[in-house]
C-alpha cells in the first residue's frame, strides 16, 4: 500500500481522537451524574460487574454493535470494516487511562461532579471532531447506525435520535433490574451529554473553519482523476444529480476534472461532455489523452503493427473472441455483437455493446487489415481463463502493455499506455504534478493509477487488490462514493 504525509498525519489525528474521546468517557464516568447515550449501557454493566472495567464493557459493546452491522449488510459489510474491532480495543485501552488520569479528582462534591460533565462532554465531542477531520473510519456506533439507516428509509439523523434514546432507556430498564428499582448511571448529565455532544461539535467545527479560512482553495490537490464504470457511475451507467452538481462545483473552484477510463471517448457517456468545464480526459487505458470540449484526441498512441499477427498467432489455440479500437471506436465480432452473453454468459452490459461498437465479419481479417492503426487490442476469454493468459501474454510479450478490465477481457496496448501513463501524460500538458492529483478507481487496472497519484481512493465496491493499494476506502459507486469523498476533500 502506498503510504503518503496525508495518510500518516490523518491516522495520528485519529488515533489522538480515540484518546481524547477515551478522556472525556473517562471524565463524565467520573462525575458520577450520568454518560453519553451510546456510552450508557457499558456504564450500567460496570456497576454492575465491576470485575470488569468501563473500558472492557466499551470494548465489548463496541464489538456487539459490529457483530450488528454484520447481521444488518451481511454482503454488503466490507472487511475492511473489521478494523473498527482492533480499534475498539484501543478505545476501551484510553477509557481506561483516562479513568486513571482523573483518579486524583474528588468523589461525592456536586460542584465537581458537574464540572466533570461538562467538560468531560466537551472532551468527547472534541474527539469525535478529530475523528471526523480524520476521515478514516467511523467508530462503531455511529457505524452501527449508518448500516441501519442504509436500509431504512429513515435519515441518519433520526436514526441516531431513536437509537440514544433507545440506549438510554435500555441502561435505565437493566439498573432498575440489577438494582431493585433503582436508577444508577443515568442522570442528568446523560441528558446534558445528549443534546450537547452535537452542539460542541458543530462549535469546534465552526471555529477550524474559521481558523482555517478559506485554505480549501489553496488545496495540495489541483486535479481529480476518476473511473467511469463502477466508480464514478452509479451501476446503471449513469451519473447521479448529486455528482453532476459536485463535479462542476469542483470545477468552479478551480481543480480539473478528468475521468479517466477503460472506454473510449466516443463510449463515454453524454453527461459527462453536458458538464461545463471538463477540459481532459484518458480514455481506453492511457491509449488517448482528449480534448474534452472538441471530443478529439491530443495524443493516440497505436501498437507496433507486427504485434497483433503475434498475439492472434500465440493465441490461435485459445477460445477467444478480439475486438480493437482505431481512433477511438471500437470494433467488435459480429457473432459477439449479435450475442454478447452467448461466450460463457458472460453478464457484460448488452446495451453498452450494441451502443458503442461497429462489426466485423471476420475480427482477424480485420485486423490484420487495419495492423498499423490499432490503439487497443481486446481479447474477450473465458473467465477461468483470463488470468492464466494474461500472465502467459505478459511474459511472451513485454514490449507491449497488458491489463485486465473485466473478468473476461484484457487488453493489450502501446508500452507507454495504461491509466497511470495517461495520468503522467496528461500532467506533462498541464505542468500539474502526480502529487497533486486524487484518483479513484475501483479494478485492476487503475492500480497503478492509484499508485501514481498523490492520493489513491477506491470506492467500496472495488475489488480486494484495489483497496490494498488505496489509501483510503470511501462508499460506493450507486451511494455516490466520489462525489462524496470531494465534497469532504475539497468543501467542508
Amino acid at each position: 500500500m502506498k503510504i503518503n504525509r496525508s495518510f500518516v498525519l490523518r491516522f495520528i489525528v485519529f488515533i489522538a481522537g480515540l484518546f481524547v474521546m477515551g478522556l472525556g468517557v473517562a471524565l463524565t464516568k467520573t462525575g458520577q451524574l450520568g454518560v453519553s447515550p451510546v456510552s450508557s449501557i457499558p456504564n450500567i454493566m460496570s456497576i454492575k460487574f465491576p470485575a470488569l472495567t468501563i473500558g472492557n464493557w466499551l470494548t465489548i459493546w463496541n464489538c456487539v454493535l459490529v457483530l450488528g452491522q454484520i447481521i444488518i449488510l451481511r454482503r454488503n459489510f466490507k472487511i475492511w470494516q473489521l478494523l473498527q474491532i482492533p480499534l475498539s480495543f484501543v478505545f476501551g485501552y484510553f477509557t481506561d487511562l483516562g479513568m486513571w488520569i482523573c483518579s486524583f479528582i474528588p468523589e461525592g462534591v456536586y460542584w465537581i461532579q458537574v464540572l466533570c460533565v461538562v467538560f468531560g462532554t466537551a472532551v468527547l465531542a472534541f474527539g469525535v471532531f478529530m475523528m471526523v477531520q480524520a476521515n478514516l473510519i467511523m467508530n462503531s456506533g455511529e457505524a452501527f447506525v449508518k448500516a441501519v439507516s442504509d436500509k431504512s428509509p429513515l435519515e441518519f439523523s433520526t436514526l441516531k435520535i431513536i437509537f440514544d434514546v433507545t440506549f438510554v432507556a435500555t441502561s435505565i430498564l437493566l439498573s432498575l433490574v440489577f438494582f431493585k428499582g433503582k436508577i444508577l448511571g443515568t442522570r442528568e448529565g446523560t441528558i446534558f451529554a445528549a443534546v450537547m455532544v452535537g452542539v460542541f461539535v458543530k462549535l469546534f467545527t465552526k471555529l477550524y473553519k474559521k481558523i482555517k479560512g478559506n485554505k480549501k482553495t489553496e488545496c495540495a490537490y489541483k486535479a481529480v482523476f476518476a473511473d467511469l464504470d463502477r466508480t464514478l457511475l452509479n451501476n446503471d451507467r449513469t451519473i447521479s444529480p448529486f455528482t453532476k452538481e459536485t463535479i462542476e462545483k469542483l470545477l468552479a473552484a478551480g481543480i480539473d476534472f478528468v475521468p479517466c477510463s477503460g472506454r473510449s471517448l466516443k463510449s463515454f457517456p453524454e453527461e459527462l461532455f453536458s458538464i461545463k468545464g471538463i477540459r481532459h480526459a484518458v480514455s481506453s487505458n492511457g491509449v488517448s489523452v482528449d480534448d474534452m470540449q472538441k471530443r478529439k484526441s491530443l495524443e493516440y498512441l497505436v501498437l507496433p503493427e507486427d504485434i497483433p499477427e503475434k498475439v492472434i498467432e500465440f493465441l490461435k489455440d485459445e477460445d477467444v473472441y478480439y475486438e480493437c479500437f482505431l481512433d477511438g471506436q471500437g470494433y467488435t465480432e459480429k457473432k459477439y455483437y449479435d450475442d454478447p452473453l452467448a461466450f460463457d454468459e458472460i453478464t457484460f452490459p448488452v446495451p453498452y455493446v450494441k451502443e458503442t461498437r461497429l462489426t466485423a465479419d471476420s475480427m482477424i481479417s480485420f485486423i490484420l487489415e487495419h495492423k498499423s492503426e490499432i490503439g487497443s487490442l481486446d481479447v474477450i476469454v473465458h473467465p477461468a481463463d483470463c488470468d492464466r493468459l494474461v500472465a502467459a501474454m505478459k511474459k511472451h510479450f513485454p514490449e507491449v502493455y497488458i491489463t485486465k478490465s473485466e473478468r473476461f477481457l484484457f487488453e493489450i496496448s502501446n508500452i507507454n499506455c495504461g491509466k497511470h501513463k495517461g495520468l503522467e501524460r496528461y500532467c506533462s500538458i498541464t505542468g500539474i504534478k502526480p502529487s497533486e492529483v486524487v484518483a479513484f478507481g475501483d479494478g485492476p487496472n487503475d492500480i497503478e493509477m492509484l499508485q501514481t497519484a498523490g492520493l489513491a481512493i477506491a470506492v467500496g465496491n472495488a475489488s480486494e487488490e484495489c483497496k490494498k493499494c488505496a489509501t483510503r476506502i470511501v462508499e460506493t459507486n450507486n451511494e455516490d462514493g466520489v462525489a462524496k469523498e470531494i465534497q469532504r476533500l475539497f468543501f467542508n
